[in-house]
């Protein structure tokens, strides 16, 4: 008996000798992880913090939310607005001395009444869960995936939906203003309207009977216009209305006719592409002197599909269009969108010369999406100019995805950088593609697996590249050789004596190069300080 309980107490004391064993490490792995997310005190450089971060979305969404971002340079007002805010616009808008209401059947908001048929009251718009999500689902690439409908088609035909809910600029500029200050920009360049229509009514009769081989003729025509004070001040007026009713509207601290506070805003003027040369010639012309009144506009896109079949028929007129008219009228900058484009949508024949061509005869600057470059005839020469003569290409990821269904391996993203032509990173149409510049800069350091220094270098050219006047903070475009003015710029103590100060006040672009350099400074503080933040109540 006695030897049988002791075999029982050996048998029991080994099983728990076992278990401890076994039971031990697991316990130790459930234990929380102390010291290692990016802000604690011993986590590091900032490039070490930034690896952390990497670790998991989340933790990079709160970094890269809170690091300076530069410019968003390529960001159209007509997309940039959540379906959510659409519809809380569109409830309160009357047309037609009517409130609008929802057609199931278009997609489209309508002064129509409600009926037992196809269309409901906004309010049952937003009782409806299927009808709720039909409407935020067309409304932008929400309700598009992958394998499933065309994503070009959908997002194009977004634009009909949301823009049926009459939502004004001056509405849509300060949910931007707002989301951007919040993800810590320095500067927005937004691509919208800046001619009223009146004016360009006016410039058709000037054109009945347009003629592309008459293109000096043509202008002569046209240029009464660009003289008379009157519709000067009438583009002027437009613009003052919109920063009006902004001021009026929001409390915001809303800056664009400055160049002070956190966040400065300056317009780029549309031309659209898909109608004729003689639509293109009169846009082209009364936006670029706009371009050349009113420094609150401070370049020329085209917009715009550009596999439209009037797109690409027209394409070489246009490029003739602008080389005439960017001679004619002082040169203005140029920002063109170009190699929007990927062999789903469009034959190679298009994309052969499309980007080479925007430069070289287009007098682009800066390049829109770019996607298309490995079907450029003499790539090689092609990217050695545009490295050499510093052609910016505005990176827009989410935007390729979903129109083109180009990512990864299939974008040209590292293409570009390996072959030392610089790149920005930017939100294209950010209400539409369900995204923020915060999350398009997430998407390409998970995809291109980029470090701290990259990161820091897109953040940068994004203002070195931008159409602020001035000059720039650096020399050669070198961000090492910074000018003798600022030499300790990155340093925590600085402060600017007076002959800083001046050349501040001369230059806009060194000026917001300045305050992101700080900013810079103040973000990596804040990382060895804790990383946290006065919290402000949204109520």
């Amino acid at each position: 008996m006695r030897k049988s309980v002791a075999l029982s107490i050996i048998v029991l004391g080994l099983f728990l000798l076992f278990m401890e064993g076994c039971c031990l490490p697991l316990l130790a792995q459930s234990k929380p992880v102390t010291g290692m997310v990016f802000w604690a005190k011993d986590a590091g450089t900032p490039s070490q913090r930034f690896d952390l971060a990497k670790q998991s979305t989340p933790e990079l969404i709160a970094f890269m939310r809170r690091m300076p971002k530069g410019a968003d340079l390529h960001n159209h007002v007509s997309g940039a607005s959540y379906s959510e805010l659409i519809l809380a616009r569109a409830e309160n808008i009357k047309e037609n001395n009517k409130g609008l209401n929802y057609d199931v059947y278009a997609n489209a908001f309508t002064d129509m009444p409600p009926n037992k048929k196809n269309i409901i009251s906004i309010q049952e718009l937003k009782n409806n869960p299927a009808f709720l999500a039909q409407f935020l689902n067309a409304a932008s690439m929400r309700g598009w995936f992958p394998n499933t409908t065309n994503g070009h088609d959908h997002f194009f035909a977004a634009f009909g939906c949301f823009s049926s809910g009459k939502g004004k600029p001056e509405e849509i500029i300060p949910e931007i203003w707002a989301r951007s200050r919040y993800e810590n920009l320095q500067y927005l360049e937004l691509m919208v309207q800046c001619v009223p229509d009146d004016v360009s009514k006016k410039a058709d009769d000037k054109l009945k009977d347009f003629d592309m081989d008459k293109l000096e003729e043509m202008f002569e025509k046209i240029a009464p216009l660009t003289k008379d004070q009157a519709i000067e001040e009438s583009i002027r007026q437009y613009l003052n209305e919109r920063e009006k009713k902004i001021l009026e509207e929001t409390d915001l601290d809303y800056a664009i006719t400055g160049n002070d506070g956190d966040l400065v805003i300056r317009y780029i003027v549309q031309v659209k592409r898909n109608g004729t040369p003689k639509d293109f010639f009169k846009e082209a012309v009364l936006s670029i002197w706009a371009v050349n009144i009113d420094n609150r506009i401070v370049g020329l896109n085209v917009v715009a599909p550009e596999d439209d079949p009037a797109s690409q028929k027209n394409f070489d007129d246009q490029m003739k269009i602008l080389d005439f008219l960017w001679n004619k009228m002082g040169k203005p900058k140029f920002t063109l969108h170009a190699g929007e484009l990927a062999i789903r949508e469009s034959p190679v024949e298009a994309m052969k010369n499309r980007i080479r061509d925007t430069i070289e005869k287009g007098h682009a600057l800066r390049i829109g999406h770019g996607v298309s470059i490995g079907w450029e005839m003499n790539v090689a020469g092609l990217l050695k100019k545009m490295r050499e003569q510093g052609i910016l290409v505005e990176i827009c990821l989410s935007s390729n995805e979903g129109i083109l269904d180009v990512k990864d391996k299939d974008h040209p993203f590292l293409f570009y950088r390996r072959a030392g032509v610089p790149v920005s990173i930017n939100t294209d149409d950010e209400g539409v593609n369900r995204s923020n510049l915060t999350m398009e800069f997430v998407k390409a350091i998970q995809r291109y697996d980029l470090n701290y220094d990259d990161v820091k270098e897109l953040i940068r050219n994004s203002l070195e590249y931008s159409f602020l006047p001035g000059n720039s903070l650096f020399e050669n475009r070198d961000y090492n050789r910074i000018i003798p003015e600022f030499k300790e710029v990155r340093s925590q103590e600085w402060k600017a004596g007076p002959t800083a100060e001046a050349l501040r006040k001369a230059n806009p672009k060194m000026n917001r190069q300045v305050i992101l350099e700080r900013a810079l400074v103040e973000f990596e503080k804040s990382l060895l300080n804790g990383f946290e933040e006065q919290y402000e109540a949204p109520f």
